[in-house]
């Protein structure tokens, strides 16, 4: 009795291994996301926390560049204001989506 449930065990572990070869592999991703509509948010989420973080930067170099003398202080009034502008729109979009 117990011979079957050893060998009831195996098989369908046996199976269970070959699933992926028998149906292939994209069908057989057991581990997948389920929602693809979260998968897009989180990366769209992703991609305007990486577009705050780029723009945090690029003010950091800004500030730098003017203070070495390297920009006129009327362009780097313009280049600041459009970059601080860039940031305020990223952060709105990015309060959008943690609403939904």
């Amino acid at each position: 009795m117990e011979y079957l449930i050893y060998a009831g065990v195996i098989i369908a572990s046996m199976f269970f291994l070959l699933l992926p070869f028998l149906y292939g592999s994209a069908q057989v991703n057991f581990f997948q996301e389920l929602d693809p509509v979260k998968k897009r948010a989180a990366d769209q989420e992703q991609n305007i926390k990486d577009d705050i973080e780029s723009t945090k930067l690029a003010l950091r170099d800004l500030d730098m560049e003017n203070k070495i003398g390297k920009i006129a202080n009327e362009d780097y009034e313009i280049l600041k204001d459009e970059l601080l502008e860039e940031w305020k729109s990223s952060e709105n979009q990015f309060k959008q989506i943690k609403r939904k």
